[in-house]
Order: structure tokens, then sequence, then C-alpha cells
């Protein structure tokens, strides 16, 4: 093979740097999984014909014939800028509150949960160190000598000397009654603006003594900023309108209209002289002050805007949206310059440094970005929901993949190529489950519009929409023969329609509350589901009766499932058990109990047979996921994520031969062993794992997130139960 000549290596080791960037979040974890990350983005990057593109073919070669550890190659491109330098590493995925830079633009500071994160920007790596406290950082500012940082919690403003670490200053606030209504504050020259969300106030107080200098807002408001000499103060308010007040006097100056929605960010430029907000719809306005005429309006985003700031120079605009993306617009004409995607949910935090280049974002996706705005503007839109997967479905042949979304389509994806063949539109909401015709050609999809929809996977056209539910239609299922189809609404019922015809031939009703999910059993004859109403219940598909009422559970019911030869129904929900029960004669079986409570948040979510039936796997909000034999009624291990106990595990599937489990907790992807839970292999995914599948056929993982991104994953030095 030839050696690189001098400008193919400039190229290839430019690319390698900004990769290493992208990466350096997931390879501070797992250091192992370098050639992993950088070939499953450099594959995509490398010209055609060119020397890079073929020394990665060759390093392929080796590493598929004779691989030194299992990994995992994509076969879709990830969606994000060109302008992403680095994914800077946090501690843990918890949303990102809020971020700066310094005012030399060194340093980078974050907030997410309970932790401050400082980051040293010339250093390479980047080097981070993390500051604990006592509660949740809503805002954190620097001194303009930037060797002290204020941090506002929602019960104290403390200063922290950033060189030492170390706190000097605590003024704990004693005028709230409610300290966690804290949605927001800002900091400057020594006074705080308070602002609660549940009372609607905006405060504004001496942050040295925590006296009280006055109360602006006169109703609930979302975000405020002080102008840049500190003599006014802008506040956001849910009733479309923005407020000018006299940071002295406390009076307001001016109300300033405009907005179609609640405005949700607002930000001062470096002069004053402007002010720009945004709003629930994506709408961005810019003004000029004193008289509040809009100079230009930044229109782009598609979700609400959370965050604002201007350039140094006034001359730019950046603005951070819950449709993932940040945006870069010129404040003179609202024309937007760049769209910077690579977050895989909505972006809650932004910041630009002083050298007006560099921008740093935080995102509920747990991740703090690193951009270069002055890149040329280059994004890769890989194919995607626009909002969370809630279901991957393969065809029966394993050439197909079926994802379904918030967004309200369906995708289908050649799982050979990674390209999506269709796109089906029609539902005029979420789309909350789909599923495949036993014989591959038909799809059923379920959506909070209350309808199911017919579609042909090889036309990529619609069949049929089924009507009659009353409420959101969360599950559907197909016959084991494909004939009838089961759906379970909100409405309280269910409903067994023809597949052929589309007409309605039953309605199950019995539940008292929401049914939640249903199934078929293997022989087709019967029909299980459970609801809000804590129970179980088994119907016969031949009249629509009800066989069973299964009781026993004590909170909610969330998922169900037979065993394969149908000797067995399970069920889980909130209150942490999985009970099983005969179908013969709906004695109850075992309960299988072990699962905790954590964060507030209760339940299971989740659980499957093993195609052998001799084992259930569930997964719940306490953070494990736990593996059951059935034959005992007992626990064989369970499995949490090591150092994220928060991460709860959101989906799970059994390979085709069982002998594999692949759980998504978190962004990570997990394969493991089944039998001993052993980790075979982890896969950091840009986003919160929201479903997963592995093909019938291949043994190719697929992996919907909460961001909307699908990967199709091929393992390699391993046989992931093809």
């Amino acid at each position: 093979m030839p050696a690189l000549n001098r400008t193919a290596q400039r190229d290839g080791l430019r690319r390698l740097h900004r990769n290493l960037g992208r990466e350096t979040h997931n390879l501070s974890a797992t250091p192992g999984d370098l050639w992993q990350q950088l070939f499953n983005r450099l594959q995509w990057q490398a010209p055609p014909g060119s020397q890079l593109g073929a020394a990665l073919a060759r390093e392929l070669a080796l590493r598929s014939s004779r691989p030194p550890r299992p990994w995992l190659r994509s076969r879709i491109r990830q969606r994000e800028s060109e302008a992403l330098v680095a994914t800077l590493p946090m501690t843990d995925d918890y949303a990102v509150a809020t971020c700066t830079f310094s005012p030399d633009g060194r340093l980078a500071l974050a907030a997410a949960d309970y932790r401050l994160t400082i980051y040293d920007l010339e250093t390479r790596p980047v080097n981070a160190t993390h500051w604990t406290g006592k509660s949740v950082p809503k805002a954190i500012a620097f001194a303009p000598d930037g060797g002290t940082a204020a941090l506002v919690t929602p019960d104290a403003l403390q200063l922290l000397d950033v060189a030492s670490n170390q706190l000097t200053t605590t003024l704990e606030y004693e005028f709230l009654d409610d300290l966690h209504g804290l949605r927001t504050a800002v900091f400057r020259d020594g006074r705080l603006v308070v602002l609660t969300e549940n009372k609607g106030e905006v405060t504004l107080l001496d942050g040295r003594t925590g006296e009280i200098l006055g109360r602006l807002h006169a109703g609930p408001c979302a975000a405020c900023a002080f102008s840049p000499d500190g003599r006014r103060i802008v506040s956001a308010g849910y009733d479309k309108t923005l407020r000018l007040w006299n940071a002295e006097t406390g009076a307001c100056e001016a109300t300033l209209q405009g907005h179609g929605d609640s405005v949700n960010a607002c930000a001062f430029s470096p002069d004053g002289r402007h002010i720009a907000s945004g709003d629930l719809e994506g709408r961005v306005v810019v003004r000029r002050l004193p008289d509040g005429e809009i100079v230009s309006v930044c229109e782009g985003h598609t979700a609400a805007v959370n965050a604002c700031v201007f350039s140094a120079d006034g001359r730019r605009l950046v603005t951070a949206a819950a449709d993932h993306t940040l945006g870069v617009w010129e404040v003179a004409t609202g024309e937007r310059v760049h769209r910077l995607t690579g977050h895989a949910s909505q972006v809650t935090t932004c910041a630009i440094a002083p050298d007006d280049r560099r921008v740093l974002s935080g995102s509920y996706d747990g991740t703090l970005k690193l951009w270069d705005s002055g890149e040329a503007e280059e994004t890769h839109d890989a194919a995607a929901h626009l909002d969370g997967v809630t279901a991957c479905r393969f065809s029966p042949d394993g050439h197909l993949l079926v994802t379904s979304g918030r967004d309200g389509t369906l995708r289908v994806w050649d799982v050979a190529s990674g390209c999506d063949r269709a796109v089906l539109e029609g539902h005029e909401g979420a789309v909350t489950a789909c599923a495949l015709s036993p014989d591959g050609r038909v799809i059923v999809s379920a959506g909070a519009d209350k309808t199911l929809r017919l579609w042909d996977i090889a036309a990529g056209a619609s069949l049929a929409t089924l009507e009659g539910h009353e409420g959101t239609v969360c599950d559907c299922a197909f016959s084991p023969d494909g004939d009838t189809i089961v759906s379970a609404s909100f409405d309280e019922t269910l409903r067994l329609w023809d597949t052929f015809s589309g007409t309605c031939r039953a309605v199950l009703r019995g539940h008292d509350y929401a049914v939640n999910a249903c199934a078929y059993s293997p022989d087709g004859r019967l029909v299980c589901s459970v609801g809000n109403d804590k129970t179980l219940r088994l119907w016969r598909v031949t009249d629509g009766t009800c066989r069973f009422a299964l009781e026993g559970n004590y909170r909610p019911v969330h998922c169900c499932t037979f065993s394969p030869d149908g000797t067995y129904v399970a069920g889980a929900g909130w209150d942490n058990r999985v009970r099983l029960w005969t179908v013969a004669d709906g004695q109850l079986y075992a309960t299988l109990e072990g699962h905790g409570w954590a964060n507030d948040r209760e339940g299971i979510r989740y659980c499957h047979f093993s195609p052998d039936g001799a084992r259930i796997v569930s997964g719940a909000f306490d953070g494990t996921l736990r593996v059951w034999d059935v034959a005992h009624a007992t626990q064989l291990y369970q499995f949490e994520e090591p150092g994220a106990a928060h991460r709860y595990p959101a989906c799970a599937a059994y390979s085709r031969d069982g002998r594999w489990i692949v759980a998504g907790f978190g962004t990570s992807l997990h394969v493991l062993e089944a039998v001993s839970g052993a980790r075979l292999h982890t896969y950091r995914c840009s986003g919160g794992v929201s479903a997963v599948a592995l093909s019938p056929t291949t043994g190719v993982i697929a992996a919907g997130e909460s961001g909307g991104a699908v990967s199709l994953l091929e393992p390699v030095g391993f046989d992931c139960g093809s």
C-alpha cells in the first residue's frame, strides 16, 4: 500500500483530530473502543478513492477477520454539523442546566444535576475538574476577572474560587417560601434576580445581604436578564410579552408585544441597544431600544427556543432550541448563518466565547458540546425521526427495519445499506406503536390521533385508516396468522380488526381505566391486556368475551406477554413485580420480586420471555435489568450500568437463539450473555436508547433513540444470534 502523501496526511490528521474531539466523552469512559468510535465516523468522511479510504479499508479487513475485541459497525451515519469541535466529558448524563465561558474564553463551566464542571479548553485533552454541591445550580456567572464563579441554586447563592475549587461565600435564601420553585436566576455586580416558577415572580435582591430590592413581574414568566450596565432588567412572560424594568426603582418602563406564544428566552446585546427574545413556537424577535421597534425576526427553529445569547460584537445571535439544534443568526437581517446539529435531545442552554467563534451548548441528552461557528456550513442530516423513536421492528426475513416515532411518522429502512426506503406519513400526532404482519407485507401503526393505519411495506403507501377508538391507541399486534389485529386504547377498550377489510370485528370492554398493552397468544385464540385498573385480562378472540380478569397487582400494569408455548402469561407494572399466571386456569403461578424504587420514579418498563420460555427479562426505573428463572420463580442475576444508577433500562430484546440480550441504559447499548449476564460489549449512542430489536436472520442490532436517531449496528467478532 503506498504511503500517504503530505496533503493526504494533513487531511487525515485533521479529520482524526476533529473526530477524536467529538468522541472525547465516550473514549474517556471506554478508551478500548477507539477503533469502533473513530471508524464509525471516518468511514463516511473518506473521499472515494482517497488514500485515507484505502487505509481504512485495509484496517477494516484485518479487524473483521481477526478482531482483537468485539465491536459494532454502524450502517447509518450520525447526524451532526461539521462545526462540532468536541463533546466534552460529563460525569453523568443528566440534563445540562446552564453553561458559560470565562471572560478570557479559556475556561468553560457547565452545571448538571448537583455537579459543576470546570473545563480548561486550552489543554489537550480538555482538563475537567468537578465541584459537587447540595442543590442543582440554576445559573452560573463569572466575575469580570474570571477568578470567581457565582452559583445560584434553589437554596443559596455561592461564590466559588475557580483556581482552588473551593467555596468562599454562601448566602442562604430565607425570603423564598418555595425554594424548589426556582426556575432561573441571573447574577451581576453583586445583585441577584431570582425567578420563581410556581409564583411567577421576578425578585430582585442584594446578593451580599439577601435583602429584597423589589418584585418585578406581575405574571408567570420563563426568563430574565440584566442589561450590560445593570440598570435594566428584561423578563419574558407566559403572556406573550417582554417587560422592561428599572433595576433601581423596580418600575415597569415598557411592555413589548409581538410574539404569538409564550416567551421562553431573552437577552440584551453587549451594548444594551437590542433585546432578543424567543418563544415556544421557535420564533426569535430582535428589538431596538429604547423604542422597542422590531429590527429582525429569526425563523427556522421548529420547536421552543430555550436560550439566546448575543456575540461580543452584537452582530450575531446564538439560539438553543427544543428541536435539538442551535441557530447562529445575523442580527441585522434575521438570516440564519449556521444550523448546528449534533445533540440528541432538546438544547437547554448556550453561550458564546469572547472570540465570537466558539459556541458552547448543553442539552437534555446529558452532553456539553463545543462548536466553531466560523466553520463553513456543512450539516450531515442523516435520515432520522424528528422526535423520539417508539418502536423498532424487523421484517421476518431481516431485510427491512420499520421504526415509529413521536414525530408522527414511520420509516422503512434497508438493513444492508442503512438507507431509508420510505417515510410513511399520515398520523396527526405521535405514533405510539407498530407491528409487521407475519408475512412481512403489511405494517400496522397506532397513534395518539386515536387511529390505526395499515401500510403496504413494499409500496410505502397507506392501505387503510382504522377509526373507532375514542382515545390514544397505545399498542397493537397482528395475530399469528395475520388475519386480525388487536389494539389497546386509553378509551378503556380493545378492538379486534379484520386485516384485509379494515372493519372492526369486536370491541372488548371490561377495563375500568386506560388499557396500556396487548398481545396475542401463540395459537392466536386468546388476547391478553393490561391497564391502569391494576388487572390483566384474557380474552377469547372468537367471541370477544373475557375469559379471566386476573387481579393481584397493587398499581397500574404497564406490559404483558405470553410464554412462547402459551402456558403462562406475564404482566408487570408500577408495583415493581412481575406476575405469572397459568393460561389454562387463570391461577397465579409466581410473583417475581426484587425491583425497587429510585429517583421518585417507579415501575417496570418491560418484561420479555426468552425464546425457549425458560427465562424472563425485566427492566425497571430502579436502574436494574433482572433475569428470572421461570421454573423455579427465582432471580438468576441482575445487571446495572457501573457508576450510573440513575440510568434505567428503557428497552431490551432477546436474540432469536436466546443466547444474547441487548439492552439500552441511557445512551449505552449493552450486549449481555443471556444465561450468565456477562457483558460482552457496549456501544455508545448519541442519545438515550428508547427502542431496540435484533434481526432474526443476520443478528444486526437496531436501536432507536429518544432524540429520533436510528442506528443499525453490525456485530464484528461475535455472532449476535443470527
